[in-house]
């Protein structure tokens, strides 16, 4: 994982070195910024690489690079990475080109300082791997081929005592002898390591037995191992004696090499997840992959010599492959998500990319076709959508879709208005069920009421939980407010029935219902929910258990409710409060006993606000609560005032809140306000 640097190093554009070696670098690098993880700088070979401009590059950032499913693993590597630290962008990622194509690279990072940006810079590896090893299988087995059709024999010549008397080039060359005397020389001498089971192929040559040709590990002079394929025979004198021996020997370490590397490869396509498909131009499946039985279902012996159309679903036209092929047969491969049948029926999508394989003359001799089963991924998409627009507890929609159905609704009407009608019900003193019998019961109950609400829904209209026990309405083309208002009364008729629910008592519910209407109250959907929603509330405060509409008057008494308790908070910044002194009398002697403290809003220009608006206002908003700690203070500070000015002592009444009484530290604020001197 890339750490932190104490002093990164610090590059800068104008640096021509720096520029040549970054801009000319064969491999893809980025410079990106760690705050906002946007493209600083970009070099020639990842503009090639991806198809992104240079100036579209510095308009991106990591994110617009990445497949949709590689977003989690790069939001959760960017919240696990300390302040002032790279990504652990290490390893192999997804990246996608700007036609589409992805890409499986390995990233390795520097954390530098870049133009005063922390930043970091990236190298970038193409590790596309499927269609790669099958195409490094097929080159590697004609580049096989080539070498042993085209490569030089090594020769030379030995006499009895193996000592040489003529070698080839090829001879020099492959056992480390260029530029030596080989004259006279024994083979022995400068190859001691030569083991004796090949001293006694070579007596038995000079004896008259020629050896068939042999494989062998042989260490060079220059301690470089060779695999040598070899062939020794005896050559004769004129008057034929064995005059010594002839060994050819074929260098084979590349094809040892590239043997090693079709197993690998071969490994490698079979442990793939990807399903592989080789055909030929006709086309017919010329070779498949353990994954491609997997997810097919159809086993290699049933696949081979089959056409692809054996997976077809039926779900794509003939136009679909027409154009599909048209595009392999005009750049060499298409890539899309398609619809295949496994052998059990089943019908499944697939990302699928097929490639045009061309042989050695560069003319098209097969496609290769890997394809990924992404019916899992899928399934969790249609799994994630459900969770964002429906509720999880009663799997009704939740507000997001509610609002989209009711934007549907009202946008599709063009030419053919009609009203619809919206119904917040919320349930009377819930939070008390809550509370006393737990949120295990509530939930329980919700998902009652949901089914009970439910029941009284045609298919046109949309019932939908907004809140934690608010439901909403959305009434398509209702036939007029008195069957808005029935409809209301029949829910509400519905939940006064007890609810029984297992291991409790029946429980009795009310409900409030605010109804508003389109396009009477309002033509934005928003608004039409934030009415309805006006209208329950006035409807609780009529006694609960019962629905109201949405009117002008009730939005206006709301905004300018609003209004005053904006200026309320702002008074008491301002202050702009005052206290008025009320004697407080003794019946018998008429004696002034104490005074009463009574606040008044005296705004600076403007008439007296009365107690009777802002106080219930004040106790709403919980605004009493400052405005109360002030009363007390100020009156406190005058009672003090008139003792020091020498006046006896007299009561001061002060008005407490209800909501003051109930804060845990009251007592300890009365104490500390009145040992303030």
């Amino acid at each position: 994982m890339p750490t932190a640097l104490l002093a990164p190093p610090v590059l800068q554009t104008a640096d021509p070195v720096f520029r040549l070696l970054f801009n000319e670098h064969p491999r893809p690098l980025w410079i990106y910024d760690l705050q906002t993880l946007r493209f600083l700088a970009v070099n020639d070979a990842a503009i090639r690489h991806y198809g992104y401009s240079r100036e579209e590059f510095l308009h991106m950032t990591l994110r617009d690079i990445r497949p949709l499913e590689d977003i989690p693993r790069l939001l959760e590597n960017i919240a696990q990475v300390p302040q002032g630290n790279g990504l652990d962008l290490a390893g192999l990622w997804r990246h996608r080109t700007r036609d589409g194509r992805l890409l499986d690279v390995n990233i390795c990072s520097q954390l530098i300082e870049f133009e005063g940006h922390a930043a970091e810079l990236v190298s970038v590896q193409d590790m596309t791997g499927h269609l790669t090893a099958e195409r490094a299988l097929l080159r590697s087995e004609r580049l096989m081929q080539l070498l042993i059709d085209q490569s030089p024999v090594a020769m030379a010549m030995f006499d009895c005592d193996m000592r040489y008397l003529q070698a080839n080039r090829r001879w020099m060359l492959d056992y480390g002898l260029d530029g030596l005397d080989l004259n006279g020389r024994s083979h022995y001498e400068l190859f001691p390591e030569i083991s004796e089971e090949w001293k006694q192929v070579h007596r038995r040559a000079l004896a008259g037995h020629s050896s068939t040709c042999d494989e062998d590990c042989f260490v060079r002079l220059d301690g470089r191992q060779q695999w040598l394929r070899w062939g020794v025979w005896p050559w004769q004198e004129a008057d034929g004696r064995i005059g010594g021996l002839v060994i050819f020997a074929e260098d084979i370490s590349a094809r040892k090499q590239e043997g090693l590397c079709l197993r690998q490869s071969a490994t490698i396509l079979d442990a793939m997840r990807d399903g592989v498909m080789v055909t030929d131009l006709a086309p017919s499946i010329g070779a498949v992959n353990r994954a491609y039985s997997q997810i097919t279902g159809y086993s290699e012996a049933e696949a081979l010599g089959q056409s692809p159309q054996l997976l077809h679903s039926g779900h794509h036209d003939r136009d679909f492959y027409q154009r599909l092929w048209q595009q392999v047969h005009t750049q060499g491969y298409w890539v899309g998500e398609i619809w295949n049948r496994r052998k059990s029926g089943e019908v499944y999508p697939q990302l699928l990319s097929i490639s045009t394989v061309h042989d050695p003359q560069g003319q098209p001799c097969n496609y290769v076709g890997v394809f990924t089963d992404i019916s899992q991924l899928r399934l969790s998409e249609a799994r994630l959508d459900h969770l964002t627009h429906y509720d999880p507890l009663t799997d009704l929609p939740n507000r997001l879709l509610a609002l989209s159905r009711l934007s549907y609704a009202i946008e599709s009407q063009a030419g053919n208005p009609h009203p619809v009608a919206i119904l917040l019900l919320d349930i009377d003193r819930f939070k008390n069920i809550n509370d006393t019998l737990g949120h295990a019961v509530g939930d329980h109950l919700l998902k009652a009421v949901a089914h009970r609400l439910y029941a009284h829904v045609r298919s046109t209209d949309t019932l939908a939980r907004v809140d934690g026990d608010a439901f909403l309405l959305i009434l398509d083309d209702p036939d007029g407010p008195a069957a808005v208002v029935s409809l209301a009364e029949t829910l509400l008729e519905s939940l006064a029935q007890p609810f029984l629910l297992e291991h409790q008592a029946p429980l009795y519910l009310t409900a409030s219902i605010g109804i508003s209407l389109y396009p009477d109250d309002s033509l934005l959907p928003g608004e039409l929910i934030q009415h309805a929603e006006l209208a329950m509330f006035r409807a609780k405060e009529l006694g609960r258990n019962a629905c109201c509409f949405h009117t002008e008057a009730l939005s206006r008494a709301v905004s300018e409710e609003f209004a005053l308790e904006t200026r309320l908070r702002q008074a008491l910044q301002d202050g702009e409060f005052v206290l008025y002194y009320q004697p407080l009398l003794e019946a018998s002697t008429g004696h002034v006993m104490g005074f009463e403290a009574l606040v008044r809003w005296a705004p600076p220009g403007e008439t007296m606000i009365a107690p009777g608006r802002f106080i219930p206002l004040a106790e709403k908003s919980g605004l009493i609560l400052q405005l109360g700690e002030w009363v007390l203070e100020e009156a406190c500070r005058q009672g003090r005032a008139w003792l020091d000015a020498g006046h006896p002592p007299r009561l001061m009444a002060v008005n407490i809140s209800v909501r003051q009484f109930l804060q845990p530290m009251f007592v300890a604020s009365v104490r500390e306000i009145l040992q303030v001197e």
